[in-house]
């Protein structure tokens, strides 16, 4: 495991799992695992259909320390995707948006064709050129300036993309999601190591430059 930079730093979840508490190691916001989780060697494996996790952000309200996210933030998770989707694409994190609609405001998911797919709010899911390998440790880092959004996939920029949407004037974000969160409704199966898990009140540079081991 690399040493977070605590500059900025809001949240750092390991592999500490106390039932269904997965701990945030520096401000004690822990996130909520679901279905089929077991901790080892620091990380967290979700393994089988509803198997994930939610960390919130603004889902306990306005004084919890991650309500900041709602206008920057950079998320590096350190991920191993263990086997290749048989047919439905899986997700693997996102962020989640209150309200009734439960609308996934950013979501990332990877294919049984080897490569990543991601969605913003209410525009087409976009599949990208960029392959996964299964089983190999890499470092996803996305990342919220506001309105612009980026996702790098180990040192590579795979998606850049603008939100020009509504959903902040009335909604905010709810939590983010590891896997499947409480609410999917697609039939994905995860099977996926997550380790390091970062959250930063900024966007900073290494995100995009570190190795993941």
């Amino acid at each position: 495991m690399f040493p977070p930079l605590t500059e900025g730093l809001l949240g750092f979840l390991a592999g500490t799992l106390e039932q269904t508490a997965w701990k945030d190691e520096y401000l004690c916001v822990n996130a909520t695992a679901r279905g089929a989780v077991a901790s080892a060697a620091g990380a967290l494996k979700f393994s089988g259909a509803g198997a994930g996790a939610e960390w919130p952000v603004g889902k306990l309200g306005q004084n919890q320390p991650y309500y900041s996210a709602n206008n920057k933030f950079a998320l590096a998770v350190t991920v191993t995707i263990h086997a290749v989707p048989e047919d439905d694409d899986t997700p693997l994190l996102g962020a989640r948006m209150d309200g009734a609609a439960n609308t996934v405001l950013f979501g990332l998911s990877y294919t049984k064709d080897r490569k990543w797919k991601t969605k913003l709010d209410n525009a087409a899911a976009e599949e990208h050129a960029e392959a996964w390998a299964p089983v190999t440790a890499v470092q996803v880092a996305l990342q919220m300036d506001w309105d612009d959004w980026s996702l790098y996939v180990g040192r590579q920029r795979i998606c850049g993309k603008k939100y020009s949407g509504a959903l902040f004037n009335s909604n905010r974000i709810s939590h983010f999601f590891f896997g499947m969160d409480g609410t999917h409704t697609a039939a994905g199966s995860p099977n996926v190591t997550v380790a390091n898990v970062l959250l930063y009140a900024a966007c900073w540079a290494w995100v995009i430059c570190s190795d993941c081991n």
